[in-house]
């Protein structure tokens, strides 16, 4: 007789267990970064390079928006392209005034898998020398699942402009 009430305590740990472990699964985000490539360059004067913006990570997203502000008096924004990824531009803003550039794109298909490029800028390195930072905006930046927001972090870039070398090969 006393097997019985430690049989249903057993199973009754077991489910407490098995529900326990479901919802961590369930629970369980998926994260991505945020990314400026390359994270450091170096440039001349008047010369024009390319950053990207990616989706890193594992994760699934619907849509992504940044906003990656730069040095105004160092450099400006020539172009912006989409990554591809997500085939729908929700907004393009280029202010070299103030130095940012404002992007998002989504999808209204399956959502797209990371990694991913969100967007393409090409910039030209203006007069003085300097190093400009290029930092993504964590109150503007995000990307959201079919679930909300499963951006786990930024990582910021870099930009040296520096004067051309005036050694002579030999």
């Amino acid at each position: 007789m006393r097997t019985r009430p430690y049989s249903l305590l057993v199973v009754f740990v077991l489910m407490v267990f098995a529900v326990t472990m479901y919802v961590r699964v369930q629970a369980a985000p998926q994260a991505v970064t945020v990314a400026v490539s390359p994270t450091t360059s170096t440039v001349y004067p008047g010369q024009q390079f390319v950053i990207q913006v990616l989706v890193q990570g594992s994760g699934a997203a619907v849509g992504a928006d940044m906003w990656l502000y730069f040095d105004p008096a160092l450099l400006e924004v020539v172009t912006v392209t989409d990554g591809g990824a997500l085939d729908v531009r929700l907004g393009l803003t280029i202010d070299n005034t103030n130095g940012v550039v404002k992007y998002g794109a989504g999808t209204f298909g399956a959502p797209v898998a990371a990694p991913f490029v969100l967007a393409t800028i090409v910039f030209r390195a203006k007069g003085p020398l300097g190093t400009s930072a290029l930092t993504l905006d964590a109150a503007h930046t995000d990307v959201q699942g079919e679930s909300g927001s499963i951006l786990g972090g930024l990582i910021h870039g870099r930009v040296n402009v520096v004067a051309p070398s005036t050694a002579t090969p030999t």
